[in-house]
């Protein structure tokens, strides 16, 4: 498959669509996986021990897209797009997953994966994207949701940890949907 967007250095973010691309993305959720358990108590991360196997199908079209960025083979990050499971909202979307490994670092595929996966969402006619962000080991992602217009919102679901900061791009969405009219933050 063609790369949706030519990363730079070589570097191409494609759909992972084929069983090999999907293992990739897979290899790169265990080791994000694995570098969460060094900054978070490994006991709020078990629901996360199945999460690598199952993720794939949380992704998958119709619902959800893959994101893999590669070098020639070498894959150096990911990101997902699935829809985020709001009751009475279809077409928002939550952007999860988002990974870059220690030699991928430095070449701005954080901000070309988010980018990527944004497009993807408007080519899908999504109202909003959101996304969960944890307080300190995601603060270089959290600066490049900044630098992306995200901005603060009202949690749009419950999650286990009191350190995580809820984002959706405002701006970036052509139409407004009733997430921004419920109890959104000021900014």
């Amino acid at each position: 498959m063609q790369p949706i967007v030519a990363g730079p250095s070589d570097v191409s973010i494609r759909i992972a669509t084929t069983a090999p691309e999907v293992k990739k993305v897979q290899t790169l959720l265990r080791e994000y996986t694995e570098h969460l358990y060094t900054f978070i108590d490994p006991l709020l991360l078990q629901h996360r021990a199945g999460e690598t196997s199952e993720t794939p199908a949380a992704f998958m079209p119709p619902s959800g897209t893959l994101l893999l960025a590669t070098h020639g083979e070498q894959p150096l990050g990911c990101a997902g797009i699935r829809n985020a499971g709001i009751s009475g909202e279809e077409k928002i979307s939550e952007l999860c997953r988002l990974f870059v490994t220690p030699a991928g670092r430095g070449l701005s595929l954080g901000w070309a994966l988010t980018q990527a996966a944004l497009a993807i969402a408007r080519e899908r006619k999504d109202k909003a994207v959101v996304l969960y962000s944890i307080e300190g080991f995601m603060d270089p992602a959290k600066k490049i949701y900044l630098r992306a217009g995200f901005r603060p919102i009202a949690p749009y679901k419950k999650v286990s940890m009191s350190n995580v900061g809820f984002l959706s791009p405002r701006a970036r969405m052509t139409t407004r949907t009733s997430l921004y009219r419920k109890g959104t933050r000021t900014i």
